[in-house]
């Protein structure tokens, strides 16, 4: 008698929860369907309440010392094990309620959908962040790559003589993880002073604790909308680890795609007001000023490489050492193919080559300092 009442206050409960994950879907959707069509919408949302829930999360999860996210994820095969064998259990002893497991199903998934589209997805139907910051932004001719590419460069090297290098010809970020994450923060402040930026954020980055392992997959961060954490794999060099704690929170602020994210971490390090993080900004923008350079105009790509400083070629044989036993893995296929599916289906057909089109964000920045500066003169 006592397993019959609580068996049917469970099925009350489980009601009453899928009713209201079913109200909060439907609000969703109406919130989703809206921002695809408003990007002044998205645009309000994302800056109000997708904001405070972002904030709040990032504040909540912010005490804890280690990813909240990771530990889920390493937790997530266990869970799944414990429930394949609890539904065995049912069926051995005839107890099976399809029921109630398609009802909690159900009430997972809505939650889900809820939390990811007003935590973090709308933000990929904002305003584009070129007409934000007034940019004219357009796909690169071989010139402007050319030219912009040797701009990137004169500054890289005059930035790398700040900066110390180890044997190999590796940089070396004489601040430690969290004093780095702190001068990033001061670069968002200071972004938000001068009126680039709008949003703050509570709360260091989280180090990745499987870093080496998931440097197969070859991600070196990511933040995570249900627990509010940029989380970075701290196994790769150290100028793409600050960089990559700069695109992280970038994300965590709102900045969803990709290349403005990318852009955004650039802006961030170079008002951090720090040498090094000067120097990962310019160094990861002249990486990808290569990329594109090597795929249009070979003989552009070698000419920009040869006339390299010899501290940045050390530099770029240094991460190609490291790299080099995580190339070609099966998991960073893996990992590839997924990022890229996501990417697509958030509306950018660019996949995972958007990140390298942050080099036409910075295209249109320099443009825009550059006239500024002939108008102050």
């Amino acid at each position: 008698m006592k397993n019959t009442n609580k068996e049917a206050w469970l099925s009350k409960r489980i009601n009453r929860v899928l009713i209201i994950t079913l109200f909060l879907c439907a609000y969703t959707a109406v919130v989703l369907i809206l921002s695809i069509m408003s990007k002044d919408f998205a645009q309000g949302y994302s800056s109000t309440v997708s904001y405070v829930l972002r904030y709040l999360l990032a504040l909540i999860t912010g005490f804890i010392p280690f990813s909240v996210a990771e530990i889920v994820a390493l937790l997530l095969p266990v869970l799944v094990i414990a429930a394949c064998v609890y539904a065995v259990r049912c069926i051995i002893k005839k107890k099976f309620d399809v029921k109630k497991i398609l009802k909690s199903t159900l009430i997972a998934v809505f939650c889900a959908f809820a939390v990811f589209v007003n935590v973090f997805g709308v933000c990929y139907f904002k305003k584009p962040l070129e007409d934000t910051l007034k940019l004219d932004r357009s796909l690169l001719s071989r010139q402007q790559l050319y030219e912009d590419a040797l701009y990137t460069r004169a500054m890289l090297e005059e930035a790398a003589m700040k900066v110390t290098f180890s044997q190999s010809g590796a940089s070396q970020n004489p601040h430690s993880y969290s004093q780095t994450d702190e001068l990033v923060n001061k670069g968002y402040k200071a972004l938000r002073k001068s009126g680039v930026f709008d949003s703050s954020m509570p709360g260091l980055s989280k180090k990745i604790m499987l870093s080496p392992l998931i440097t197969y997959t070859h991600i070196s961060g990511m933040y995570m909308p249900f627990t509010g954490e940029a989380n970075v794999n701290v196994n790769y060099p150290d100028y793409v680890v600050a960089f990559t704690i700069a695109h992280e929170k970038a994300h965590q602020r709102g900045v969803a795609n990709e290349d403005e994210a990318n852009f955004m971490a650039f802006l961030a390090c170079m008002a951090s007001g720090d040498d090094y993080l000067e120097y990962a900004a310019l160094m990861n923008m002249y990486d990808y000023f290569l990329d594109a350079t090597l795929m249009q105009d070979e003989e552009m790509y070698k000419e920009l490489v040869d006339k390299t400083d010899e501290k940045i070629i050390r530099e770029m044989y240094a991460y190609y050492k490291f790299f080099e036993k995580y190339s070609g893995s099966t998991a960073s296929e893996i990992a590839q193919s997924v990022n890229d599916t996501y990417i697509k289906a958030m509306g950018d057909e660019q996949g995972v080559k958007s990140y390298g089109l942050v080099i036409e964000l910075y295209h249109g920045y320099i443009q825009k300092e550059r006239m500024n500066n002939a108008v102050t003169q």
